[in-house]
């Protein structure tokens, strides 16, 4: 992530903690990347270098100022002043980042060859909320044809293989090294 995606997070968390607001500004930062992600028309109408700045901050205001909290407003203005809209996707990233850690939620990913039951998710959430000591987990599932049986867990950046394909690639890492 770059570093100054990463200060441009960190400034809005502070506002956010101060307000006891992390919670709406996510679902605020959300609602607004997910506008600028999906709507391929708003990004060329903000890249255009040939619409006045003046435009642009208008067009914004009017689509947001009803539906997000004014500091965010505010910050899309700064971020159009400054020429640097086009880091929104990734400060809306690595706040949700800095957000989960205030808030101490484990994000995990799990990849399954097929749907998992609900049971065994909120089981693999319990263990990893108690092993990594967290207050609560938000688990996300990716379904993996490709995996053969087990699943596999990935929490940050270390991944947890326990399809039958990852257990036999660390019993030959094994024979091999030993």
């Amino acid at each position: 992530m770059p570093l100054i995606e990463k200060r441009y997070a960190e400034a809005l968390i502070n506002i956010a903690e101060e307000q006891k607001a992390i919670e709406e500004y996510k679902q605020d930062l959300s609602s607004i990347a997910y506008v600028f992600e999906k709507n391929d028309s708003m990004r060329e109408f903000l890249k255009n270098p040939e619409i006045k700045a003046k435009i642009k901050k208008n067009t914004v205001k009017k689509i947001f100022s009803e539906s997000v909290k004014g500091h965010l407003v505010d910050f899309l203005m700064l971020l159009l002043d400054k020429g640097r809209i086009g880091l929104l996707s990734g400060i809306c990233s690595e706040f949700e980042v800095l957000a989960d850690k205030k808030e101490n939620i484990l994000r995990i990913i799990i990849a399954s060859p097929q749907e998992p039951e609900k049971k065994q998710i909120d089981s693999l959430c319990e263990k990893y909320r108690i092993m990594y000591n967290a207050h609560s987990v938000k688990a996300s599932v990716e379904i993996d044809a490709g995996l053969i049986g087990g699943l596999r867990v990935i929490i940050r950046d270390k991944v947890m293989d326990g399809s039958i394909a990852g257990r036999l690639e660390g019993l030959k890492e094994f024979i091999m090294g030993g």
